[in-house]
């Protein structure tokens, strides 16, 4: 058995498409997107079109990034100190015991991080992301726990 640690954390998010002013709200993106997780996103490319979504080959749509090292346990504890106490209604995450190698979140808009509430007249849009931590380590669900306990992420056990 291995100790647990977090190897990396993924964070990705789209960019809702409007016909007016869609140059400055991707600056604005990855703008707040730098501001929030200190390094500055690569924008995906729509690989084929979908005339239902209005998406067009080779037009830009999401945006990704991963955070390793430094700039991962940076980001951390501004999430856990900063962020989520801000949140509205939020009492822990409610994970599922089979499996907490891989931990996934969602964030409805980024007005919950103090660097963007303080600048929300640059962004007027709110945009939200998914947020993954990937847990390295062959251990038991008792030492996964234990690290989440360790770095204070609230955790609700069903």
């Amino acid at each position: 058995l291995e100790v647990p640690n977090i190897d990396n954390i993924v964070v990705t998010g789209t960019i809702k498409k409007t016909a007016s002013h869609f140059e400055s709200k991707i600056k604005n993106v990855v703008y707040a997107v730098e501001t929030i997780f200190g390094q500055k996103p690569q924008l995906l490319q729509a690989r084929k079109s979908v005339a239902a979504f209005q998406i067009r080959k080779g037009s830009i749509g999401a945006w990704k990034l991963t955070l390793r090292k430094n700039g991962m346990y940076e980001f951390l504890d501004k999430f856990i100190v900063d962020a989520l106490p801000r949140a509205r209604d939020f009492e822990g995450f409610k994970l599922k015991k089979a499996n907490l190698s891989t931990i996934a979140i969602g964030i409805k808009t980024f007005n919950i991080f103090s660097d963007i509430d303080i600048q929300y007249n640059r962004f007027r849009t709110s945009f939200g992301a998914h947020i993954i931590f990937n847990i390295r380590g062959q251990s038991t669900l008792h030492m996964q726990y234990a690290l989440l306990r360790s770095l204070s992420i609230p955790i609700i056990y069903k």
